[in-house]
């Protein structure tokens, strides 16, 4: 499960400028190359320009070839990574990308947005183009979005001028606001019944003599932004508040608190939920035992990586910081596309270097799904293969002292998933069928075993999403992710979890 979005630079509600800045680009360095065909990288037939693959590289092995054509009597090449990226509105990106060669080069973005219900977009270009040597160069472009309604964006980058072509490595997008620079706003993701009123602590700080005098707010009201303005007093400290009216509809709000002179942003997401819902989360919350400080750590596939700021991880910390303070952290560690294999080759920098306390280990999906050039036979990680891997994820964990437990992967919407692969076979693309029941619960056995064999605990989601009256209402349309509410299904179970003895 392969699943593309933003990861903020932020953390915990903070956000500080001259951090060194996430690369949000997959595959920067043009290294990956499928039958001398870029992976990530594409120039549609319906662009102007010639793409193929380079050995002479700026960094690792290999560069992106990218020469001009001519239609209408304009010479261009144009290249673009098209996984896009979600935004947030008024903070400062960094665009850059290396070239070398002959002719103009452009860096920039296409800008995606809504409305009216209709899905627009706009190119939004480095103005001047830079000329072009023998040597490389870093070709930048600072972007803040243009478009008020703009939500995503692609990076792209163009090359000008007849008979020219230019060498592309190492391209780079990122948040990187002016330095000296820091908002902070608690609490972070926050759950809130409806017709209630939601309290934001809010503190900025800059450099020497440019304190800032106030933040700006800025959330949507169907495709309408809305935007305040919260004054800050010498300190740099404010408040804000948000009133979840009467009739809201359940559902996440999105806001962003902006620093806008130095272009920096801290998102929040808040769960809107109705009165039963939050006096279950309230209820669970309150039954939580834990061992102070405690360091919650989570680590998975993209059920635990996306929708990062609001997922299952997200509303686990709000509800254990609203009890526990600062005297519980949470650490998300999921990355789409994991499996064990993957687990175990990061676990010391992503999950032991971290020292947590609890570590819950949340697998299966993609370890469990059928490869089409078996017939569906074989899964990407063999059964055996799995145990003996997930053995080790536990073991090894254990060794530090923290406490494991072990989340049996989720249900998923086979009917969706089996379609989705039908679909596949019948366009004749190599795929994978995920979820299906027999395999799924085959995983989840041995998950068990290794659980109870090595004294870690074990959770149970697979049941409460399978059998859950209203289980497609749990999904994203893929039948496999799960949705802000199976993410709150998963997060209500964790908590349960906590109060156990």
């Amino acid at each position: 499960m392969r699943v593309v979005f933003l990861a903020l630079l932020w953390a915990a509600g903070l956000s500080v400028a001259g951090a060194d800045p996430e690369n949000l680009l997959r595959d920067p360095g043009f290294e990956q190359v499928s039958g001398g065909v870029f992976a990530r990288w594409s120039t549609p037939t319906y662009w102007q320009g010639k793409l193929s693959v380079a050995n002479e590289a700026h960094g690792g092995r290999r560069a992106a070839l990218l020469s001009t054509t001519e239609r209408a009597g304009k010479w261009l090449g144009r290249v673009y990574n098209p996984a896009t990226l979600a935004i947030t509105q008024g903070a400062r990106y960094r665009l850059s990308i290396w070239a070398k060669g002959k002719g103009d080069c452009v860096v920039g973005c296409i800008e995606y947005s809504r409305k009216e219900g209709k899905s627009t977009y706009q190119y939004v270009p480095l103005d001047p183009p830079v000329p072009l040597s023998d040597a490389w160069q870093p070709i930048t472009f600072y972007y803040t979005p243009r478009d008020p309604l703009a939500t995503t964006v692609a990076f792209y980058a163009e090359v000008r001028g007849e008979g020219s072509q230019v060498l592309l490595d190492d391209a780079f997008i990122g948040l990187e606001p002016l330095p000296g620079y820091a908002l902070t706003v608690r609490p972070e993701h926050t759950m809130v019944p409806v017709g209630a009123t939601l309290r934001f602590r809010i503190e900025a700080s800059g450099p020497a003599g440019r304190q800032p005098a106030a933040v700006s707010i800025r959330r949507m009201e169907g495709e309408a932004p809305v935007i305040e303005e919260v004054a800050l007093d010498a300190a740099g400290k404010g408040e804000y508040l948000l009133r979840i009216p009467e009739g809201t509809e359940p559902g996440v709000v999105s806001l962003s608190f902006v620093l806008k002179d130095a272009g920096l942003a801290v998102p929040h997401w808040a769960d809107v939920v109705d009165g039963e819902a939050y006096r279950c989360f309230a209820d669970a919350a309150a039954g939580v035992r834990l061992e102070k400080p405690a360091h919650l750590l989570f680590v998975g596939d993209s059920l635990t990586a996306f929708y990062r700021g609001y997922n299952y991880v997200d509303k686990v910390r709000g509800w254990l910081q609203q009890r526990f303070g600062e005297d519980v952290t949470v650490t998300n560690a999921g990355v789409g596309g994991d499996y064990t294999t993957r687990v175990l080759a990061r676990l010391e920098k992503d999950v032991l270097a971290k020292k947590p306390t609890h570590v819950f280990v949340f697998l299966g999906h993609n370890d469990s799904k059928l490869k089409s050039t078996t017939g569906y036979q074989d899964a990407v990680v063999p059964p055996a293969v799995f145990e003996q891997e997930y053995r080790e994820i536990v073991q090894r964990v254990r060794a530090t002292g923290a406490r494991v437990t072990v989340i049996s992967a989720t249900s998923s919407v086979y009917e969706i998933t089996k379609a989705s692969a039908e679909a596949a076979a019948k366009a004749g693309r190599v795929h994978n069928l995920f979820g299906k029941p027999e395999v799924m619960e085959q995983f989840n056995a041995i998950a068990r075993k290794v659980a109870e064999e090595n004294g870690c605990g074990y959770l149970d989601v697979y049941e409460p999403t399978r059998t859950h009256p209203k289980k497609a209402s749990l999904f994203t349309q893929d039948g496999v992710h799960i949705n802000n509410e199976g993410n709150r299904l998963v997060a209500l179970e964790i908590l349960k979890y906590l109060g156990k003895p």
